[in-house]
């Protein structure tokens, strides 16, 4: 393996599941920040699927000086799906992601349907709570109000504007709006995510709206997506473009500094350079929450 470790420093991994949450995760909020400042990382993001984790990213900061954990909410119904009430009081608690829904996303519900996978570990519902699948697009293929609301105060509150488990075509949809409205900060999610996926000439595509595109050591880790077809899809956006995460958390998953290092490793391995890396996972993630 190829030694990565110094592409570490300085870097944001701005995709991990930590606890608390309403399913087991490997570690804690201030555990994962206590490894990951360990290496000489700068910090990274709490994703939840089900709550606002920004006033936990405030402790941890608290707790370990001169680490940059952000918070994030995602548009789930536990915060009420495509709630502007929701996001204004992110926006004002100081979140630095919202992702549109992922467990709860109509896509999402569709894609595990017709196809038989489980629901992504962590989707953690209560069984007793019953809500239709959200979309961002009405009948006619056209944004909801709520939709361009929520794009307008993500906005005001500078905050980044992910898409979460939304299908090619809203996703789409949001990055068009988002370049319509000025919106600077827009991350496609793990494109390369079997229920998200998206070619490299359609991600190509997003962009050129202004975009940029979020890749998962998971979706490889998993066995998902080939680092063949990944590497495509870097080569075919521009490492400009791009953001590496890890999307780890997971109990049965590595460490998320572990995974990050392998992952790195394995991309060095295969011809992308250090400099392509530093911006992928240092240079953009800076620009997107600091």
């Amino acid at each position: 393996m190829i030694q990565a470790q110094d592409l570490l420093r300085d870097a944001y991994d701005l995709h991990i599941h930590t606890a608390p949450d309403v399913v087991e995760r490997k570690l804690s909020d201030l555990q994962v920040a206590k490894r990951l400042s360990a290496c000489g990382m700068k910090g990274y993001a709490i994703k939840s699927h089900q709550f606002n984790t920004a006033g936990r990213a405030a402790l941890v900061n608290e707790a370990q000086p001169g680490f940059h954990a952000v918070g994030g909410a995602t548009l789930n119904w536990a915060l009420g799906g495509i709630n502007p009430a929701a996001v204004e009081m992110a926006g004002r608690l100081g979140t630095k992601i919202i992702w549109f829904p992922t467990v709860n996303a109509k896509n999402e519900h569709d894609f595990l349907a017709a196809t038989g996978r489980q629901k992504p570990y962590g989707a953690g519902a209560p069984a007793s709570i019953r809500n239709p699948p959200i979309t961002v697009l009405n009948p006619s293929g056209e944004l909801i109000p709520e939709a361009g609301i929520v794009l307008e105060l993500i906005k005001q509150y500078d905050m980044v504007m992910a898409t979460g488990h939304l299908s090619k075509h809203e996703t789409l949809a949001l990055v068009k709006a988002g370049r319509d409205i000025g919106l600077r900060k827009m991350l496609v999610t793990h494109p390369e995510y079997p229920a998200c996926y998206a070619t490299p000439a359609e991600q190509a595509e997003y962009v050129s709206h202004g975009a940029k595109i979020e890749y998962c050591y998971h979706t490889v880790w998993s066995g998902a997506c080939s680092y063949d077809t990944l590497i495509e899809m870097i080569r075919t956006v521009g490492s400009e473009n791009a953001i590496i995460t890890s999307d780890l958390g997971q109990m049965d998953s590595p460490y998320p500094d572990d995974g990050l290092l392998e992952h790195l490793s394995t991309l060095l391995e295969k011809g992308v350079t250090r400099r392509e890396i530093r911006t992928m996972v240092v240079d953009t993630p800076s620009y997107l929450v600091e």
